[in-house]
């Protein structure tokens, strides 16, 4: 490791005053790549040789970070007499008042001559802040609890740029009870719906699948807001080969760090590092990287204690497999009793999924409560407190069937949804 010293930092000052008088029309991103600095470092020294008149080597020299002035210590008098204008001037102003307003009057109201006041209206805040006056925000942090081996996977997008036209999107799976990196795929362009759902179930029928399947509310996962909670293609997917889907809730990446980290793990110690060219090549650098990151690189994870993540749990749990014949409605009974909202349109008709319901043009732009009886396998519409319709649920197979024929009706559900 090499260490720069302040010779070498005036070196490349010179360097960078000498490229600037001879390429006065480069921009400061050519003039960093050319150096070997940041952009803002650039711009500093750019700004320090255009202020001086007379170039002499001083201004190449390191300036002290120190300081220029020494701060000044308010008194225990003119402390009192801030806490004291906070009060006061609350009845004058008829609201509790801020620092501005306090250090306005410090200023303007004649109490000290010939005394160091403060200036910044920082410095009063702070002394509020101190007194007890402005109260502290405090975070409050619930930890995840832990969760047992190969019981829940995460799984999330993460989107990866190589060169100028080339971007990609990984999509990796980490068990959260052992932060295992069960595999990571990848795709030139970005997932859509269809493909998302293909490469899951290539991924399950290869390792089978765990009780709980978490993932963020990507449109691409749960559908588009429209849908309004509507199981989209996958979940619905989920629950009929009996897998839980745990859609996280809006905002709250904190529900999923584990795979969080994990694409942030890929993107800096991996592609960016290896940065492979075609997405062969992509596929090939993280399938090396995962056998590196589950087997030698020390995971600081509570669940790990320090080890890589196969070592720290030598002894996994056999996963669920992929049933060879299965009911495709069996979802219906986890949605027994859920009511959706939908807006009529001017035709008079609603539309759940990817099926229309005609329910009347008098009611167009209206509102619609569609309530799922699973038993009788049909949607209770009704507008305001009036029941306008019992109506068979579409889609629904009513037969047992094979799982590979299920798998392709489901991705041509999920791609017919992702082409709306």
């Amino acid at each position: 490791m090499t260490v720069t010293t302040d010779t070498q930092w005036t070196y490349d000052r010179i360097r960078l005053y000498k490229l600037w008088k001879n390429h006065a029309d480069w921009s400061q991103k050519r003039f960093a790549e050319v150096i070997g600095y940041s952009v803002s470092w650039v711009k500093k020294w750019l700004d320090r040789f255009r202020q001086v008149d007379h170039l002499t080597l001083d201004v190449f020299a390191s300036r002290s970070r120190a300081p220029h002035n020494p701060a000044h210590k308010v008194s225990h008098r003119v402390r009192e007499v801030i806490l004291n204008l906070r009060q006061n001037l609350a009845e004058q102003y008829g609201r509790i008042v801020g620092a501005k307003p306090i250090l306005y009057h410090l200023h303007h109201n004649g109490y000290f001559k010939d005394v160091s006041l403060p200036t910044s209206s920082a410095t009063i805040w702070r002394m509020l802040k101190d007194a007890g006056y402005i109260p502290q925000k405090v975070k409050y942090h619930i930890p995840l609890d832990p969760s047992p081996p190969m019981k829940e996977w995460k799984f999330d997008f993460g989107e990866v740029t190589l060169a100028k036209d080339a971007k990609f999107e990984i999509a990796p799976l980490i068990d959260r009870g052992t932060s295992i990196l069960i595999t990571t795929a990848v795709k030139q362009g970005t997932y859509q719906a269809d493909t998302t759902l293909e490469m899951l179930i290539s991924v399950f029928r290869e390792y089978g699948f765990p009780a709980r399947f978490r993932f963020d509310r990507d449109s691409r996962l749960i559908g588009s807001m429209g849908m309004d909670n509507f199981p989209s293609a996958l979940i619905r997917f989920a629950w009929c080969i009996g897998m839980e889907p745990v859609v996280c809730n809006p905002g709250r990446p904190q529900e999923k760090p584990y795979i969080e980290r994990a694409i942030r793990t890929l993107k800096h110690e991996c592609l960016y590092v290896n940065k492979p060219a075609t997405q062969d090549d992509i596929q090939v650098c993280l399938q090396t990287y995962q056998e590196f990151y589950n087997t030698q690189r020390a995971h600081q994870g509570l669940s790990c204690n320090n080890q890589p993540p196969m070592l720290a749990h030598p002894n996994l749990p056999a996963l669920n497999t992929l049933p060879q014949r299965l009911n495709p409605d069996a979802w219906l009974d986890m949605y027994h009793g859920h009511l959706f909202k939908r807006q009529v349109s001017a035709n008079g008709a609603i539309k759940i999924d990817n099926h229309h319901y005609q329910v009347g043009r008098p009611y167009a732009l209206n509102m619609a409560a569609i309530h799922l009886d699973a038993i009788k396998q049909i949607f209770q519409i009704t507008i305001g407190s009036q029941h306008v319709a019992s109506t068979p649920i579409q889609g629904l197979y009513h037969r047992f069937m094979d799982f590979d024929e299920y798998a392709e009706l489901m991705i041509t559900e999920a791609r017919a949804i992702a082409r709306q």
